[in-house]
C-alpha cells in the first residue's frame, strides 16, 4: 500500500466514525464498583410525629414533605418538616371523603414558582392546589380544584412545567383489573394527554416509574419487573435502552429490580433490589447504582440499609432516604459520592 492510499484509508475511516449514530443499546454485563457508603447516612429524626412506612418524601421551598399512603391512616397524611433541621413544622390533610379530605392520595405534584403543590385524589379524580403560606398560616385551610383528570388515566409521576404542560407518567387501564404505566404529554386546562411515540418493543407487561429533568431535556423509565432503563428525550425520541445483567427480554417474574429513581443533578440515580415481592421487608433496596445522563454505569453505593423511596434535595446537596428499617428516614451526603 502507497503512502497516499494510507492516507486515503485513514480519512475514509475517520469519516465513517463521525457519521455512525451513537449506540442506543447499551448492555451492561456486570456492575461491581461497589462503594460502601453505611457509616455515611445520617439519620433523620422526625420528633413527636408518626409517619407509616408507606410513604414519599418531597422537597418544596424550605420544607420537606411526607406524605403517607397507608390505607389505614386516620390522622393526618402530610407532614412537613424544616428542609435544612429536619424539625417537625405542620401536620395537616386528612385522609376521608369530607371537604378539604383526600379520599385516595396520588403522588404529589411541585410547583416551585409558586410555593404549591398539587394533591391528587385518585378516588375523585380531581387534583387539588395546596398553597405552603396559606396552608401554614390557616388551621382551617381548605384547598381548591386545580383541575379534573384525563379521561380513564391517572396521572403519576409528574413533573409541572406550565399549566399547559405537565410530563409524566400515567396509570392506563387494559382490559379488566388491569393497568399498564405510560409517558405522557398533560395539558391540565384542556385535560388532553398525548402519548410519547417510545415503548420498548419487548415489554408487554409495562411496570415502571417515570423520572423527569426538564433541565437536561430527558425523562427516564425506571422499570420495577425488567432489568432496564429506558432514556428518552422529551418528545419521546429514544436516546438509549440500558440493559442490566439480568435481563430477561421482558419475560414476566416476581423479582423487582429497580424500584424507584431519581435526578442527582447530572447523574441518573436508582434504588436497585433483586428480591420477590414475598419477601418480608417488601419493596426495598439496599443497592443505589449510579449513571451519568447517557446510561452508563459509573458506581454501586450499598446502604446496607431496606431502602423504599428516594429524593434528591438540591439545595443540600443530600439523597433523601424512606427506610423500612428503624432508621426510617435520613439522608447520604453527595458531595463525594457522585464525583
Amino acid at each position: 500500500m502507497s503512502r497516499w492510499s494510507g492516507v486515503i484509508l485513514g480519512l475514509m475511516m475517520l469519516g465513517l466514525s463521525c457519521t455512525q449514530p451513537p449506540v442506543q443499546e447499551k448492555y451492561q454485563k456486570s456492575r461491581d464498583k461497589v462503594v460502601d457508603v453505611q457509616d455515611k447516612v445520617v439519620e433523620i429524626g422526625t420528633g413527636d410525629v408518626l409517619v407509616g412506612n408507606n410513604n414519599l418524601l418531597y422537597v418544596l421551598g424550605d420544607y420537606l414533605i411526607v406524605v403517607e399512603y397507608n390505607w389505614t391512616a386516620i390522622d393526618k397524611i402530610v407532614h412537613l418538616f424544616d428542609r435544612f433541621t429536619y424539625k417537625p413544622v405542620l401536620s395537616t390533610v386528612n385522609k376521608g371523603q369530607g371537604p378539604g379530605e383526600i379520599a385516595n392520595p396520588g403522588v404529589l405534584i411541585m410547583n416551585e414558582r409558586k410555593g404549591c403543590f398539587y394533591f391528587p385524589d385518585n378516588a375523585r379524580m380531581k387534583l387539588y392546589t395546596y398553597v405552603l403560606d396559606s396552608l401554614l398560616a390557616d388551621p382551617g385551610y381548605k384547598p381548591a380544584v386545580k383541575c379534573s383528570f384525563p379521561e380513564d388515566r391517572v396521572p403519576s409521576d409528574v413533573v409541572y412545567v406550565s399549566d399547559t404542560l405537565c410530563i409524566g407518567g400515567t396509570v392506563v387501564p387494559i382490559g379488566t383489573n388491569d393497568f399498564k404505566t405510560a409517558v405522557g404529554c398533560w395539558n391540565m386546562q384542556t385535560g388532553k394527554v398525548r402519548l410519547m411515540p417510545y415503548e420498548h418493543p419487548e415489554i408487554k407487561k409495562k411496570r415502571a416509574d417515570c423520572i423527569v429533568s426538564t433541565e437536561h431535556g430527558i425523562y427516564v423509565d425506571v422499570y420495577s419487573r425488567d432489568d432496564l432503563l429506558t432514556i428518552c428525550d422529551l418528545d419521546g425520541n429514544l436516546k438509549y435502552n440500558v440493559y442490566g445483567p439480568e435481563w430477561r427480554h421482558g419475560e414476566w417474574n416476581d423479582v423487582y429490580r429497580h424500584i424507584d429513581g431519581v435526578f442527582c443533578g447530572d447523574k441518573i440515580v436508582t434504588a436497585y433490589s433483586g428480591k420477590h415481592r414475598q419477601e418480608k421487608d417488601g419493596f426495598t433496596a439496599s443497592l443505589l447504582l449510579v449513571f451519568d445522563l447517557e446510561g452508563n454505569y459509573l458506581k454501586t453505593l450499598d446502604v446496607g440499609r431496606p431502602v423504599v423511596r428516594l429524593c434528591y434535595d438540591d439545595r443540600n446537596q443530600r439523597l433523601l432516604l424512606s427506610m423500612n428499617d428503624e432508621m426510617q428516614f435520613g439522608y447520604l451526603p453527595l458531595d463525594e459520592l457522585l464525583r
